[in-house]
This record gives C-alpha cells, sequence and structure tokens, in this order.
C-alpha cells in the first residue's frame, strides 16, 4: 500500500489505533490519503458517511470538516498521506 502511494507522489507515515479510537470533527490544511491496511475505519465527511476496510483509499480534502472512528474489536492499521 505504501508502495502505490509512493507512486502516486505521496509521503506516508504508518498508524495504528487501538478499538474505540475516536477522532472528532477536524480539518487539515494539506489534502491527504488515507489507506487502510487492517481493521475497520468509519469516515464522515461531505455528509457522507462509509466504512474503510483493507485496500480502501481515500481523499480528505484540504480544509474539509470530517470526523473518524476506529470500528469494532481490532485495531485499525492505515498510511496517512500527504504530498
Amino acid at each position: 500500500m505504501a508502495d502505490k502511494l509512493q507512486r502516486m507522489g505521496y509521503y506516508s507515515t504508518k498508524y495504528t489505533f487501538p478499538p474505540g479510537t475516536d477522532f472528532p470533527d477536524h480539518t487539515h490544511n494539506i489534502t491527504k490519503m488515507d489507506a487502510i491496511t487492517s481493521g475497520k475505519f468509519f469516515l464522515s465527511m461531505h455528509d457522507q458517511s462509509l466504512v474503510m476496510e483493507p485496500g480502501d483509499i481515500v481523499e480528505v480534502p484540504k480544509q474539509v470538516v470530517h470526523n473518524a472512528h476506529v470500528v469494532g474489536s481490532d485495531p485499525v492499521t492505515f498510511f496517512d498521506s500527504s504530498k
């Protein structure tokens, strides 16, 4: 997954968060790509929600309010990527 993001011009940092981790509404000052490698991650953005699973990649545009949380009893691991 990191190789794919690198080919797209992104630099990635790998994170793992335990079950129950919550990320309340927030924004970023850069456009980011999030790529899930294990676990499930709920993401809400633009009045739409989705549950991301391993292999899923989503773009989070600059200054867009979004929130997320780890779904289920397994930790989530993902690459947080930016250019």
